[in-house]
């Protein structure tokens, strides 16, 4: 009160009248920085206060601790990473592991609350390979908190460090993709592989972050062909996971992602042939559900007798291929469950149970929508029947957990064809209009 004059009291209205005007916004500014300086300097007399108990104010934690306070983190790393390089600091010290520990977790905090600070990344990499013991684990801990929203040539470059610093790529890049698998799975986000088989006809959903995080997963053995048989490992596993949830087009795009070259290698031959089954699987389905569907679309009411004629042949080609490729899907022991009863035997049981069904009804439709343009179609139809009742291969129980329901479609299907062949008499491929 005094320094506005008083009150209202003692001095009226003209007190009111003296009211000093507030601060402009560079007065604010100016004194808030002259605060800021004053803070500052009072704070640098810390670095060489004495100190009577414990360590010295030359530390390095006192010393890192200050350099935080104000706001020097970037130097501090920087200054650290260079005594690294440079042989500065001998690692047989007691402080050595511990000061190194500190660096790299501050780093991780850094990034992870999202600050930035001169050369993270890059430093993380360096800090690890001095830990010594663990450090491969410990590096790939921090590649696996790395963003949904990084780049594989990010990821790549990040990977590339490992070496660069002596750490073992090829382990660090397997550790860091069984965390992120792991990781994903411990969000406990994902469908649960249980209860109602999934729907493979709706409209397929957009992937969800964990779904994401778990394609990705299988990008950090995909760099170098060391690292193969893993990616074959963990492929199989997340594509148990998306299949059994109905997730055509991510199982689709996980297979797509894998490199070429694991066409070549053949161990560990289980895991290998079970690659081939599923490729093989994608194959099939890519032509039932793109490539006939694309060449029908391209007959159209006014063709000459050429232009028909090589639509025809392309069309029947088709049919032909998908037809010879279902029925040795269906005969092969392809994404066979063995009789363990182990999580993999029952998830192959249930992708079975879901894609099976869908494959038949799916090659049934298209042999019988095709009578017209190629009568034998209705005998073919008729024999994949017949393959699916075999008892040798037991098809006929992939449609039981569906229900009713697909069950029903697919008699109904076999019906028809049954009621084609019966009014065609003594010539099966007679064609009898629906």
């Amino acid at each position: 009160m005094i320094k506005l004059g008083g009150g209202f009291w003692d001095g009226g209205l003209a007190v009111l009248e003296n009211i000093p005007s507030p601060p402009s916004q560079e007065e604010v500014a100016a004194e808030a920085e002259e605060w800021e300086r004053e803070v500052t300097s009072a704070s640098e007399t810390l670095g060489s206060v004495r100190v009577e108990d414990g360590p010295t104010a030359d530390h390095a934690f006192h010393v890192s601790q200050l350099a935080i306070i104000l706001d020097r983190t970037s130097s501090l790393l920087e200054t650290f990473a260079a005594g690294l390089r440079d042989g500065n600091f001998d690692p047989e010290s007691s402080e050595y592991p511990t000061m190194t520990r500190l660096f790299a977790h501050l780093c991780l905090y850094l990034r992870m609350i999202d600050t930035p600070a001169a050369g993270q990344r890059e430093l993380i990499a360096m800090y690890a390979g001095a830990l010594g013991d663990n450090a491969d684990e410990r590096y790939a801990m921090f590649l696996t908190s790395l963003e949904l929203t990084t780049d594989v040539n990010e990821r790549r470059l990040a990977l590339t460090r490992a070496r660069e610093h002596d750490l073992d790529f090829h382990r660090v890049a397997v550790v860091t993709a069984k965390r992120t698998i792991d990781r994903a799975f411990e969000l406990e986000l994902l469908p649960q592989m249980k209860g109602p088989l999934p729907s493979v006809i709706a409209l397929q959903g957009t992937p969800s972050d964990v779904e994401l995080l778990l394609l990705r997963s299988i990008k950090w053995t995909t760099f170098e062909d060391g690292t193969y048989g893993t990616v074959l490992e963990q492929a199989t596993v997340i594509l148990w996971h998306f299949l059994d949830a109905g997730r055509v087009s991510l199982a689709k795009n996980l297979v797509e992602m894998l490199p070429r070259e694991l066409d070549s290698i053949d161990q560990p031959e289980e895991r290998v042939a079970e690659y081939f089954h599923y490729r093989q699987f994608f194959t099939i389905w890519d032509s039932l559900d793109r490539r006939v569907v694309e060449c029908q679309s391209l007959e159209v009411s006014i063709m000459n007798r050429d232009n028909r004629a090589a639509w025809l042949s392309d069309y029947k080609g088709l049919i032909d291929q998908a037809y010879d490729a279902v029925v040795k899907l269906l005969t092969s022991d392809c994404m066979m469950p063995d009789e363990t009863g182990d999580r993999r035997s029952r998830e192959l049981t249930r992708v079975r149970q879901i894609f099976v069904p869908e494959l038949i009804l799916r090659l049934y439709v298209m042999l019988y929508a095709f009578r017209e343009h190629v009568p034998e179609n209705l005998k073919r139809a008729s024999e994949l029947a017949n393959i699916v009742a075999d008892f040798m291969y037991k098809l006929y129980d992939e449609f039981m957990p569906s229900g009713w329901r697909r069950l029903w479609e697919y008699l109904d299907a076999v019906r028809t064809t049954i009621a084609g062949l019966e009014g065609g008499g003594s010539d099966p491929f007679k064609i009898i209009p629906s």
